[in-house]
């Protein structure tokens, strides 16, 4: 895997010290769509056999407080995004594939207060995820 510039680029400027396991983990991230840190283990672990699951994990949620990963909570699982802007998602409740949604998903305009009043107490809001749910199109060809 040949490490884009882009992703050096990056790294660099976080301040973080680039090692090949840092490097291969966020390259992981931008080649898969939304992955959760069992399928960067499992996409790195015959190319650099030496990486633990532990390493990955480690690795991951260094690069989400360097805020350079976001995280995204999906079905009690953490999943990993490079798209730092906030966006929306569109889940495939068949096949539990996570994509961005357009900018003209129907949720995009959505503007959200930074303080809610919940119960009589106030929350700071300081983002918010939409995730639409339903079936993506190749599970909708692929059924009978």
């Amino acid at each position: 895997m040949n490490p884009s510039v882009r992703s050096l680029d990056l790294l660099r400027s976080s301040g973080l010290r680039i090692t090949p396991q840092r490097l291969a983990v966020f390259e992981s991230i931008a080649g898969l769509d939304h992955p959760a840190v069992d399928e960067i283990y499992d996409h790195l672990r015959h190319s650099h056999p030496g990486m633990s699951v532990a390493t990955v994990y480690n690795t991951v949620e260094r690069l989400v407080q360097e805020g350079l990963v976001r995280v995204i909570m999906v079905e009690g699982k953490r999943r990993y995004d490079l798209r730092l802007d906030h966006h929306d998602h569109l889940l495939c409740q068949v096949c539990h594939r996570l994509e961005d949604c357009p900018d003209d998903c129907p949720s995009a305009g959505m503007t959200v207060p930074q303080e809610f009043l919940v119960k009589g107490q106030t929350w700071q809001i300081n983002q918010h995820t939409v995730i639409l749910e339903g079936v993506c199109p190749q599970c909708m060809n692929s059924q009978p």
